[in-house]
């Protein structure tokens, strides 16, 4: 599937909006995808009493077109990467065993 852009129409188009409705568009655009990301992580997050899963959230800085999906539980990066040989950031202690990321945000 072959896909070409016209920058020169784009850039027509959003000449058409100022830069304050550009951001309320773009914003809402962000909005909608990180929910998104947000419930295939939420499906994807590994459960046992459902506490990580409860807690991913999202959170958009329109003003940046920014958004950050996450938990606040302090185990959930250890979820998410693994822990010792297991971590996929490579920089895990040798320790035997530890916790293999199972990387439900990376995969939303």
């Amino acid at each position: 599937m072959d896909v070409s852009i016209n920058a020169k129409a784009v850039k027509a188009s959003l000449d058409r909006f100022s830069s304050e409705e550009l951001n309320k568009i773009l914003g809402g655009c962000l909005e909608k995808s990180a929910l998104l990301v947000e419930r295939e992580a939420k499906i994807k997050a590994p459960r046992k009493s459902g506490a990580l899963k409860g807690s991913i959230t999202h959170n958009v800085i329109a003003s940046q077109l920014k958004a950050e999906i996450g938990s606040n539980l302090e185990y959930a990066p250890y979820q998410e990467v693994g822990t010792g040989r297991n971590s996929s950031r490579g920089d895990g202690s040798q320790a035997i065993g530890g916790i293999v990321g199972k990387h439900y945000l990376e995969k939303a």
